[in-house]
């Protein structure tokens, strides 16, 4: 009985061990495709920043020079600590995926003592997939308006607040996406603090 018992707790102990260093391998995904997609949020600011070459005669243009510095330096601070995150030990590289998580909002109170069941994690996956569709619609509409803006700011030579907030939509949209759209890498745990902080932000957005 008791070699059964000792059996027992060695194939319990190698499957949680399994199942560690399986999660381990996705929250290197989970980083590594997410610094892939922050990456193109960076060029994509690279370029509306070279685009100012041919705005120095625009009116309140340091608006754009102030949202643009200040979202590559947010971008960066989230990248590095990506980076950072390649070279710890597997529970470091998960606090460290939480941590990056809550850049999307940091004030937002979670419980990482609560159980997640089985059923709250698929209510997480249908949500997170309908945000995603959500928000992707709104950046392509961003996008379009933006394009529009531009032909009239091209006219009149003045940055107006409606294209700069049409410009904080579009980065918001984009910093959001990069982060859902691959919360399948992510455990239980910090998928369901995703999808919290999301619909933090969506609230927040609808008001």
């Amino acid at each position: 009985m008791k070699k059964i018992i000792i059996i027992l707790l060695l194939t319990i102990s190698l499957a949680l061990v399994a199942e560690a260093h399986s999660q381990d391998e996705m929250n290197k995904m989970y980083m590594s495709r997410l610094d892939l997609k922050l990456t193109q949020v960076t060029k994509v600011l690279g370029a509306y920043n070279d685009s100012q070459k041919n705005m120095k005669d625009v009116k309140n243009l340091q608006y754009l020079n102030d949202f643009l510095y200040k979202m590559t330096l947010e971008v960066g601070k989230v990248r590095k600590l990506i980076i950072e995150s390649e070279t710890m030990k597997p529970a470091q590289r998960s606090d460290a995926t939480s941590v990056v998580i809550s850049s999307l909002k940091s004030d937002v109170f979670y419980d990482f003592s609560e159980y997640i069941n089985n059923e709250k994690d698929m209510k997480n996956k249908a949500y997170l997939i309908k945000v995603s569709e959500v928000l992707h619609k709104r950046l392509d509409a961003s996008r379009k308006a933006l394009i529009a803006t531009e032909l009239t700011i091209a006219e009149t030579r003045e940055i107006t607040f409606k294209y700069m907030d049409i410009h904080s939509q579009q980065f918001l949209y984009s910093y959001i996406l990069s982060f859902i759209d691959i919360s399948s890498y992510l455990d239980v745990k910090d998928r369901d603090y995703l999808a919290t902080i999301v619909e933090n932000l969506i609230e927040e957005m609808e008001k």
